[in-house]
């Protein structure tokens, strides 16, 4: 389970909407709607605002329930959206002349722009762009 999922979960079971959780905690509603599809979490004020995100969420210190959400969100901070090695190989140019082939730095090059590229896709698509 990500973060975000167990976020949206706690947040449904106290059978509250998105916009109603938001209002009366003074949240905005559009960074826990990131939050909730597993956005990579923003670097700001991280403690500040998940310590006031798990009060709202009915967690409280020393629970498994905050151990979980702990857990979960330190994971979040470490994941990014990044493409796998698979799809990079898969999306290379089928051609690659044998110099650049057997020059690792060229190579290292074209496997990052690829990268760079399928990350830009997925991101836009995730945007709904």
């Amino acid at each position: 389970m990500k973060f975000g999922d167990f976020c949206k979960a706690r947040r449904m079971s106290m059978r509250k909407t998105l916009g109603k959780f938001c209002q009366e905690n003074n949240f905005d509603a559009v960074a826990v709607s990131q939050i909730e599809h597993n956005f990579p979490l923003d670097k700001g004020n991280q403690l500040m605002l998940l310590t006031k995100y798990a009060r709202a969420l009915n967690i409280n210190f020393d629970t498994i329930d905050w151990s979980m959400f702990t857990a979960l969100a330190e994971a979040s901070k470490k994941e990014e959206r990044v493409v796998s090695d698979e799809m990079v190989l898969v999306n290379l140019p089928a051609i690659v002349s044998p110099e650049v082939a057997s020059s690792p730095g060229a190579l290292n090059s074209i496997v990052d722009f690829t990268r760079g590229n399928l990350n830009q896709r997925a991101l836009l698509k995730s945007a709904g762009r």
